[in-house]
């Protein structure tokens, strides 16, 4: 049943996306909880979004954002999983499943430390180089988070806010702040104290969903949020938990069975799950989002009369829509570093004739001072991507700060002309900008522009060439022109004489006219342009006279001689050159080029020279000279040979052990890369010297010496190294003529731990381990709980039979024997 009323909703939303809907560019970030990660169900859930029957558009960008160590700590990076960079996307949409598996292990980091790098690349223009400077917080957010996520997305939206950055809409799935107060039992098994869950006043729509039926972890209800308390999860993870996830997700995915490819919802749980005005998951969750366009400012109440309404979620601080009252918290600061139009729409038709205006009405907030002024500007689109170049500016103004407390709202005509706005379907979005911050937002509705009468001539002049011409070589020429109408160029045709050469239908209007010597005389070419009624004009005529000279010039080169071995890398090439034949237009230039490398200018032309760089072995040097007319002469060419003094061979590179190894045998093998030597004479690898440093570089602790056998890997003889230390290591190369190339890059490894053995003897036990063990010192304890207190070992080590040796007498009690460093 679900999936026949699903392909009647999927067509229904299609036409609503052509007529009368049209928001999109947004940014939809979905992330885990407790220990989870962003390849299970976020990523199912992202998968599914542009399945939506009202997802804007055919394409579309899915990032994601992970963390990678870095100096000791971690640092978010990036990379697309699918779609298109967003600059060449139609829907504008930006889908991002965030990872901070590394840092939600409920211990190590809380969610206040997780936010602020999150909050930080969101702001950054430069995090992802193919946004093109662009920020993500630019376009509308949408914040999705589950359990110890919906705590990290709240505090993600309140660094957002105080730098005055509206969220449009933030989606807590059954949020369980470690240690909040509501959960006293999370100290018995985590440390970390997660920032609260909360409706900040910068978010413009909170809906909740959450839990208190799973024995083990459930959520809370927040404030301010039109919160969906589920009470019936039974089936689907078999943990109400992680079914909240589940349930949301069974509002993204319009199959049935619904597979977030971790679990499913099968038509028992549509059926169960959802209540009848959620119409099984179709009219509930991420409805409410920009994508699924439900009203959010509605007073329906899903779940029955006595539960939530669903403009229990809408910013009421102002009036924005939903009426007023105290449904948000304060944000602690707010300096209002970046502008916003939280709410942008066309509230005059949805058909207009060029010439008329539009009415909108926008929302906005710019917390500065009123002399801190905002440029507001009103923009129509052929699709729905702010970040590519089709989009018209239809006007735009100035409006001052308003400060923190308030939200300023204008209704305004704006004006349709031929120039902005075209006849067809468009979008309407609204751009604000101040200090270099700008934000985006798209009107829900879309705009038909109809043309009216056209009576109007177009106006056409050829802009290049810009005079009368003479041409002395065949070529081609771009003859150019510009043509306006009040309502639109169709076609711009190019005339020489009488003759049609060719016509145009896209700006920037021009015809490559390619000519030669039978073209030879005077040519006056004009451009006709035509708009769609019919109404046509021709530009003023410009004169070309083409007069070609297509003898080619002559060239010779004297010195040095073919065959030529140069001991120096500068020769000077010299030769001569000449133009004969009858019409000559006189040599131009003389070009030499090495090695087919770049042509170089010589100097003179009749006579002429150049010093040129010759590289190591065999040269090729060519000569060749060109007139006045662009002809150019057939080229001469020698071979020379430069012979220099040996260099040294290429530094190598370190293959094993790795960098950082650990667990390195103190007697290991060392292994460099290839050899390789600049020079062409044949060099070969005669020795290599490999050294061990200390942990700091700055000694060397061996060194092989010129060793002549060992020349790509060497095994260091036992007992040099001692067990549990940092080393580095290092090698170079000599060829066969002595040449000596620099050391590698050092690399630094780890040696692996000793190990510490036991045994019986009588009424002893006897503690062994190598003696190249410096700084261990054995150790004992008489309990392995979770607090453990070490003493040192006597009495102090002995050698005995080459190792490390301690006795101790047998006791009743039980003693656990380590070795530490």
């Amino acid at each position: 049943m679900k999936i026949i009323r699903l392909f009647h909703l999927a067509i229904i939303a299609g036409c609503l996306l052509f007529t009368t809907r049209a928001s999109a560019a947004g940014v939809t970030i979905i992330t885990h909880g407790l220990n989870g990660n962003a390849d299970g169900w976020v990523s199912g859930m992202a998968n599914q979004i542009p399945n939506y029957p009202t997802f804007p558009g055919s394409s579309h960008t899915f990032y994601k954002l992970y963390f990678i160590p870095v100096g000791g700590g971690f640092e978010l990076t990036w990379s697309r999983l699918r779609g298109n960079p967003p600059s060449s996307t139609d829907s504008g949409e930006i889908i991002i499943a965030l990872d901070w598996s590394q840092l939600a292990d409920g211990n190590s980091f809380n969610t206040y430390q997780v936010a602020a790098p999150v909050a930080a690349v969101l702001q950054n223009p430069n995090f992802i180089p193919e946004l093109n400077g662009h920020a993500l917080s630019e376009l509308p957010l949408h914040l999705i988070g589950h359990s110890r996520g919906g705590s990290l997305m709240s505090e993600v939206s309140k660094i957002l806010g105080s730098n005055g950055i509206w969220v449009d809409h933030l989606t807590t799935l059954d949020p369980h702040p470690l240690n909040d107060p509501a959960f006293p039992f999370d100290s018995f098994l985590y440390s970390a104290v997660d920032a609260p869950a909360r409706t900040y006043q910068n978010v413009l729509f909170h809906d909740n969903y959450w839990q208190n039926v799973d024995f083990l972890v459930n959520g809370q209800s927040v404030s301010g949020a039109y919160v969906r308390k589920l009470t019936n999860l039974s089936g689907g993870y078999s943990s109400p938990h992680s079914d909240t996830h589940l349930w949301y997700h069974g509002t993204v995915d319009q199959r049935n069975p619904a597979n977030d490819t971790e679990a499913q919802i099968t038509t028992a749980e549509f059926n169960n799950w959802y209540s009848p005005y959620e119409q099984l998951g179709d009219k509930a969750g991420f409805v409410w989002s920009l994508i699924g366009r439900g009203n959010r400012t509605s007073s329906d109440r899903p779940v029955g009369a006595a539960f939530p309404a669903i403009r229990d979620g809408y910013n009421q601080t102002w009036d924005l829509g939903a009426g007023q009252s105290a449904n948000r918290t304060s944000l602690p600061s707010n300096n209002g570093n970046w502008p916003n139009v939280m709410k942008f729409n066309l509230v005059s038709t949805n058909q207009a004739q060029q010439g008329a205006n539009i009415t909108v009405k926008h929302f906005y907030q710019s917390a500065q001072p009123s002399n801190s002024v905002a440029t507001l500007s009103f923009y129509l689109d052929d699709d729905l991507n702010p970040l590519n170049s089709n989009s018209r500016l239809l006007e735009q103004l100035t409006v001052p700060g308003n400060g923190a407390g308030f939200v300023s709202s204008q209704t305004l005509d704006l004006e349709l002309n031929t120039t902005n706005a075209p006849p067809g379907l468009h979008a309407l979005y609204a751009k604000i900008t101040r200090g270099g911050r700008t934000r985006y937002l798209y009107a829900p509705e879309t705009l038909l522009v109809v043309p009216g009468p056209d009576i109007t001539v177009p106006v056409v002049f050829i802009t290049n060439p810009t005079s009368p011409m003479v041409y002395t070589n065949a070529q081609t020429v771009t003859i150019s022109a510009n043509a306006a109408d009040n309502v639109a160029v169709a076609s711009v045709a190019f005339y020489d004489g009488l003759i049609l050469k060719g016509t145009d239908a896209v700006a920037p209007y021009s015809y490559d006219w390619s000519f030669a010597e039978i073209d030879n005389g005077v040519h006056s070419w004009t451009a006709r342009a035509y708009d769609g009624a019919g109404n046509t004009s021709t530009s003023t005529p410009i004169v070309l006279t083409v007069s070609i000279d297509t003898t080619p010039p002559i060239i010779a080169i004297s010195s040095p001689t073919n065959g030529a071995n140069l001991t120096t890398s500068m020769t000077l090439v010299s030769g001569t050159a000449a133009d004969p034949g009858a019409g000559s237009s006189g040599l131009s230039v003389i070009e030499l080029r090495v090695n087919g490398g770049n042509w170089i200018n010589a100097t003179g032309t009749g006579s002429w020279s150049l010093g040129l760089a010759l590289q190591p072995c065999d040269n090729t040097i060519e000569a060749r000279s060109r007139d006045h007319a662009g002809n150019f002469s057939s080229i001469a060419l020698i071979s020379v040979t430069y012979a220099p003094a040996n260099t040294a061979p290429n530094t190598p590179v370190n293959i094993l052990p790795i960098n950082s190894a650990n667990d390195v045998s103190v007697a290991p093998q060392f292994q460099a890369g290839p050899f390789s030597d600049a020079d062409c004479f044949g060099d070969t690898h005669a020795a290599s010297q490999w050294q061990i440093l200390n942990s700091a570089g700055a000694a060397v602790v061996v060194d092989s010496g010129t060793n002549a056998v060992d020349k790509l890997t060497w095994t260091l003889p036992p007992d040099h190294l001692h067990y549990g230390s940092d080393y580095q290591w290092r090698v170079r190369f000599q060829d066969s003529r002595q040449g000596w190339s620099a050391y590698s890059t050092p690399t630094v490894f780890t040696t692996v731990a000793p190990s510490l053995s036991g045994s019986r003897e009588g009424t002893n036990m006897v503690f062994r381990w190598p003696t190249n063990t410096s700084g261990f010192v054995l150790q004992w304890s008489t309990n392995a709980g979770a607090v453990i207190n070490w003493s040192d070992a006597t009495p102090s080590a002995e050698i005995v039979g080459g190792q490390n040796t301690v006795t101790n007498n047998l006791t009743n009690s039980i003693k656990f024997y380590r070795l530490k460093k």
